[in-house]
């Protein structure tokens, strides 16, 4: 009988050890989450950095319906793909005159990597000459007549973070 006990317990012990062995592997599924008022229907382009380059041929539309409240605009990038940084073209529609965004942020697996909320998105992004401040409105006032729509660009900081 001691020996069936012994046995037992053997048995049970190596089945654990295999089971703390077993690596899981977890993949890339980056989001992007932009909380923004955008007055007019409208649609962004999402560039992702993969290899030291922006995949410009590869771009994630979202489209936005027009309304005077904030609304929150997820883009989803491709599950597996291991991103260095992120470009945003913010509006598509030249009939957008102005933009407030409230939060940009970078998730991956459902996990905060860039926190953006409560406009420290500044932080992490930077304007193109599109862009200029509007102080009686507190928002962005967008120039459409540039060679490409207004963007905004991960800087230095967004990229050691997407890339330790």
């Amino acid at each position: 009988m001691l020996i069936s006990v012994i046995a037992l317990v053997s048995c049970g012990k190596d089945k654990k050890e295999v089971k703390d062995n077993t690596v899981v592997q977890v993949v890339d599924k980056y989001s992007l989450e932009i909380d923004a008022i955008y007055e007019k229907n409208d649609s962004i382009n999402v560039f992702y950095k993969m290899d030291g380059y922006f995949q410009y041929e590869k771009p994630i539309s979202a489209t936005i319906k027009g309304s005077q409240m904030p609304q929150k605009v997820k883009v989803q990038i491709p599950e597996g793909i291991a991103i260095e940084n992120i470009k945003i073209e913010v509006s598509t529609n030249k009939e957008q005159e102005g933009l407030t965004v409230q939060n940009i942020s970078i998730l991956n697996n459902d996990k905060v990597v860039i926190d953006g909320s409560n406009g420290k998105h500044s932080e992490y992004f930077l304007t193109d000459e599109s862009f200029t401040w509007d102080l009686e409105k507190s928002r962005f006032k967008l120039n459409h007549s540039n060679k490409y729509p207004p963007g905004l660009l991960g800087n230095e900081l967004t990229e050691s973070l997407l890339t330790k």
